[in-house]
């Protein structure tokens, strides 16, 4: 019997083997591994998340426990320059566990109220002037502790005659003030006399305007004595016109008469009639006088002065000195003076010049 072969057509595909099915070990494996894969990604995409934080642990170690206050400004930088900008922190940002923020123990200022009104400012008053006034019209009747003033006066007379004396006064204490004055020299046609009497003077200030007087004549050769008391006296109107009134008001006799001291002709006529006569030439006198000041500029005043004198303190011989002067003072510690007038109205032979210089330290 015989056999025959029946071959059919097979394709690639059929002629490939099939495969045999994974043992279930196998399975198990490759769940393990996307498993795995997962994880890693993870993990890195922690890693890149905490990279900042952890460069920025590592460049500020000593800040660790630190708490940031949030700022909710955000930047206004210019977007696309690709450059961020530096963070800045106000005041004082970072503050320390248990630490107390910088000001909070100070006290805020008050609200200020808008439409409370405004205190009331003082209107400066008028310039009070410091020391011994230059303005000859607000001078008080001393001068301040300390201070010392000499002076030189000379008349010159139609007569002729001419008189010269020295003055000087100084404040020992706030109220109590020491002259001195002597006559230095009288001359005329007929005679030349040298200073023979002082005057020691003495004023006690009441108040800037008033003050009392002592004044102490005394002539050496022939010996005589007066006193002289006064109350000097000037109110001031405003800084530019004064009133002055009560310097030498009235003179005494005390030994055979009482020296003018300023006049040294004078003094010597009445040395010669007492000593001719040996009788009393004059029981003293009364002086009213006084005039005013009016202030130009603060170193310039005009004066004028008059008044009524009773010699032997009767009237029928009374004298009427008038006079117009002016004073300046181009230092403030400098005066200089001029007067041009009678020393009495009924002698026309009175009528002179007299001029002053004075000076103080």
């Amino acid at each position: 019997m015989s056999r025959s072969l029946i071959v059919s057509p097979v394709s690639a595909d059929d002629a490939r083997p099939a495969p045999a099915p994974a043992p279930p070990c196998m399975r198990q494996a490759d769940g393990t591994g996307r498993s795995l894969l997962w994880a890693a990604a993870l993990i890195a995409a922690l890693a890149v998340a905490l990279a900042p934080t952890a460069a920025q642990a590592q460049e500020d170690p000593d800040d660790e426990g630190l708490v940031f206050e949030e700022d909710d400004d955000e930047g206004d930088g210019d977007e696309g320059d690709g450059e961020e900008e530096p963070m800045e922190f106000g005041a004082d940002p970072i503050t320390r566990p248990g630490e107390v923020p910088t000001g909070a123990g100070e006290t805020p200022d008050p609200i200020a109220e808008f439409d409370a009104e405004p205190e009331p400012r003082a209107e400066p008053g008028p310039a009070v002037p410091s020391g011994y006034p230059v303005e000859l019209a607000l001078r008080p009747r001393t001068l301040p502790p300390g201070m010392a003033e000499f002076g030189l006066d000379t008349s010159f007379l139609v007569a002729p005659a001419l008189t010269s004396s020295l003055r000087a006064r100084y404040s020992i204490i706030e109220r109590f003030e020491l002259g001195l004055r002597y006559g230095i020299v009288g001359l005329d046609d007929n005679n030349t006399e040298t200073g023979r009497a002082v005057a020691i003077d003495t004023q006690v200030k009441i108040t800037d305007w008033l003050a009392a007087q002592l004044t102490l004549p005394v002539m050496f050769d022939p010996v005589a004595v007066g006193v002289t008391l006064g109350a000097p006296l000037q109110v001031s109107f405003g800084r530019s016109f004064a009133l002055f009134f009560g310097r030498d008001l009235v003179t005494l006799r005390i030994e055979k008469f009482a020296p003018t001291v300023v006049d040294p002709l004078a003094d010597a006529q009445n040395a010669a009639l007492d000593q001719d006569n040996n009788t009393i030439v004059s029981r003293g006198d009364l002086r009213f006088l006084g005039g005013a000041i009016y202030q130009l500029e603060p170193n310039l005043a005009l004066v004028v002065d008059g008044g009524v004198i009773a010699p032997n303190f009767e009237g029928e011989n009374a004298q009427v000195p008038l006079g117009l002067g002016a004073t300046w003072s181009p230092l403030d510690f400098v005066d200089l003076a001029g007067r041009l007038g009678f020393g009495d109205l009924g002698e026309g032979d009175s009528f002179g010049l007299s001029v002053a210089l004075a000076f103080r330290l």
